[in-house]
């Protein structure tokens, strides 16, 4: 599968949604960087966190997401954005007041 076509399929899921991208500070010398916001809707960009990610972090980047009312995640950039945004999605299904690793 192509490049282009990988492109319009995440378009076509991210077009009209508040995108929660979770990247690294190197997301803008990346050669796709233009492609991306191309293909997302509205975005609200995270990267303040550090290479090993830490629990503060996580929550951070919780409470961010639910304040800009966010309704997708994509991440870009290698382990820690990857793991950062899964666990982003997970914890952000749980009650605020939690403790989350509980």
């Amino acid at each position: 599968m192509n490049q282009e076509i990988k492109l319009d399929k995440l378009s076509y899921f991210l077009a009209r949604k508040k995108t929660f991208l979770v990247c690294g500070r190197s997301f803008d010398q990346l050669c796709i960087k233009e492609d991306v916001e191309r293909a997302c809707g509205e975005i609200f960009r995270f990267s303040d966190f550090s290479p090993n990610p830490q629990y503060e972090d996580i929550c951070k980047g919780v409470d961010l997401f639910r304040s800009e009312n966010c309704d997708a995640i994509l991440a870009v950039g290698g382990g820690s954005a990857i793991d950062v945004a899964k666990s982003i999605k997970l914890f952000s299904t749980m009650d605020p007041g939690d403790i989350y690793l509980d």
